[in-house]
């Protein structure tokens, strides 16, 4: 049995979660205000590129990987206490143009033996 957990992140979620992030490591970003977030699906991974307009008005646009941005919402979740599974696999998805981290959990029974748990009796 597998279990799969979706939690969809508006714009200004993803945005707290990358500035949050940031500060945390000490990373700084371009100084101005984030103006949108473009997600970008290549294959199997989405790319975020910040759109960050400077006080002049002046676009500075700086892309993220899809480890960065996924780093940063699971940071912003545990900060908010939202419980995570630690053994999930972890990916984004651009669904209905929200980003979304999905965790993938494996909850598979061990293979089950022809032989049903027991005494082997021998025979006399």
């Amino acid at each position: 049995m597998k279990e799969l957990r979706c939690l969809a992140f508006s714009e200004e979620e993803v945005t707290r979660a990358v500035i949050e992030l940031m500060n945390k490591l000490r990373r700084s970003l371009p100084r101005g205000t984030i103006d949108k977030i473009l997600y970008q699906e290549i294959l199997d991974t989405v790319e975020a590129t910040l759109i960050i307009r400077d006080d002049d008005g002046k676009e500075h646009s700086v892309k993220l990987t899809e480890q960065e941005v996924s780093a940063s919402l699971v940071n912003y979740c545990l900060s908010r206490q939202i419980p995570l599974p630690r053994q999930s696999a972890r990916y984004l998805r651009v669904i209905d143009g929200d980003l979304s981290l999905v965790l993938d959990q494996d909850h598979s029974l061990p293979s089950v033996s022809a032989k049903k748990p027991g005494r082997d009796v021998q025979p006399p």
